[in-house]
């Protein structure tokens, strides 16, 4: 009887020590990921309403504008790179609230530098489209690429289409 005490006993020493263990590991996990946050606390995140735009009939001869808008609803300032498009006659360029508006970017014409958006700012991209510059008619769709620092989105494309006649 004394032995089963005994290993009975020894049962519950291992046991305790394998709980206090775990509960010890996953005390030290929390805090790492809290020490984790504290040094890189948040990040950006897009919000976007659409990503495509119709632009109907549009003629060849014409210019057609879409506006984009985006909001950087994350809590570190969102970058904007590597802007470009898909075709020559395709080109956008970010408007912000107060004003201020980037160069054009585009196929031949690659953002070279990073626009960065502060948290909750919205901004506007404005795709333009010149069908004259690479005529084709007929149902059409052209597209904008942005690379960005979102995590979840780290390549943003915006859609436009039309009815080129």
């Amino acid at each position: 009887i004394l032995t089963n005490q005994r290993l009975s006993s020894s049962h519950m020493s291992s046991l305790k020590f394998w709980v206090i263990l775990a509960v010890g590991f996953s005390l030290f996990l929390i805090g790492i990921g809290l020490w984790a946050e504290k040094s890189h606390p948040g990040k950006s995140a897009i919000e976007i309403s659409q990503t495509l735009i119709d632009l109907g009939k549009v003629k060849v001869s014409e210019t057609k504008e879409a506006d984009f808008f985006l909001k950087n609803s994350g809590q570190k300032p969102l970058q904007l790179f590597n802007i470009s498009s898909s075709c020559g006659c395709v080109t956008a360029k970010i408007i912000r609230a107060d004003g201020w508006e980037s160069a054009e970017f585009g196929m031949h014409s690659r953002s070279k530098s990073v626009i960065e958006v502060a948290p909750n700012e919205q901004i506007k991209i404005k795709v333009i489209y010149r069908p004259y510059l690479m005529p084709v008619r007929g149902l059409i769709s052209r597209e904008v690429y942005l690379s960005t620092n979102d995590p979840a989105r780290p390549r943003l494309t915006l859609k436009i289409q039309a009815q080129v006649s």
